[in-house]
């Protein structure tokens, strides 16, 4: 098993970390296709095995991007809703956490509307699933949601580990709109809000692993992978204190490790790629980037 060095580095310190502070902040950083995604995952994996529960924003950047469906929040006018989005968002939670949440009840009531209802006291899984089902509320079930699980991580309840790949996308205009609103702003969505509330939180048992990626800007605004490029001054600050793992391309080692594993599960068939001369080539078309050698070895 391949394990980044970031991976590890974040693994070591969420065992020494102290639990009784506020939300601690990883950010993720690295040139394009470096392994952020895949050292996120590792790190996921780490604490799903320690029994923590998973909030999963596996591509922010979506939510700028895809239009599904958007409404207007029934709260507050100024925010935009996205019911699809939300909807994926909470089935994706509750097959991550079933087994962990399903003792809990909800600590207090919440309204959705004149007509709609959660009572106080009702199992965590049926707020979730009438989020799912009546997915006019799903964004508001989100925020419920969100609140639930900080008031059961700042009651020793749970461990909570909060993923959000491509953060940057928070400071960004979004291809959303909504009648004669032509353009809406990442701030405006609901959903948007809703995590960003979180990250300032002061919830303890908590920890939030962010990654920045290049792919959200556009191409005039990718002139360095750092962060204060890619999310600003803003972000930055916003984020701030922090602690920043770069991401590096492969180093020798870690890249003569893949090309064995390619070798062993007969990803790479081609003799002349199995030789010396053929795997210094593969490592000088890769440039030692992870994504581009497994680029390079796919016609091998």
């Amino acid at each position: 098993i391949l394990i980044r060095r970031p991976a590890l580095e974040v693994m070591d310190i969420l065992k020494r970390l102290n639990y009784n502070y506020p939300l601690t902040r990883f950010l993720l950083y690295g040139e394009m296709n470096a392994g952020k995604k895949f050292t996120m995952t590792h790190i996921m994996h780490y604490c799903r095995s320690q029994n923590w529960v998973l909030l999963t924003v596996p591509w922010a950047n979506e939510w700028n991007c895809k239009r599904l469906d958007v409404s207007f929040n029934h709260h507050k006018e100024s925010l935009f809703d996205l019911p699809v989005h939300s909807k994926i968002l909470l089935e994706d939670f509750l097959l991550k956490n079933m087994s962990l949440i399903k003792e809990f009840t909800t600590s207090t009531t919440y309204e959705f509307s004149e007509h709609e209802a959660s009572e106080q006291g009702i199992p965590l899984t049926d707020l979730i699933s009438f989020g799912i089902t009546r997915m006019k509320f799903a964004n508001d079930v989100v925020g419920a949601l969100l609140k639930e699980l900080q008031i059961l991580a700042n009651n020793d309840k749970i461990k909570l580990l909060v993923t959000i790949r491509g953060i940057n996308s928070f400071w960004r205009k979004t291809g959303q709109k909504k009648e004669k609103v032509q353009e809406i702003h990442a701030q405006q969505l609901t959903l948007v809000n809703q995590f960003m509330e979180l990250l300032q939180s002061d919830t303890k048992n908590a920890v939030a692993m962010c990654s920045t990626e290049s792919w959200v800007n556009d191409v005039t605004d990718r002139k360095s992978y750092l962060p204060t490029e890619l999310m600003g001054k803003e972000g930055v600050d916003f984020l701030e204190p922090f602690l920043p793992i770069e991401v590096p391309k492969y180093g020798n080692a870690e890249l003569q490790s893949v090309m064995d594993y390619y070798i062993d599960r007969r990803w790479i068939q081609a003799p002349e790629a199995k030789t010396l001369d053929g795997r210094a080539q593969i490592k000088f078309l890769s440039g030692h980037n992870p994504y581009q050698l497994y680029r390079v070895c796919v016609p091998l």
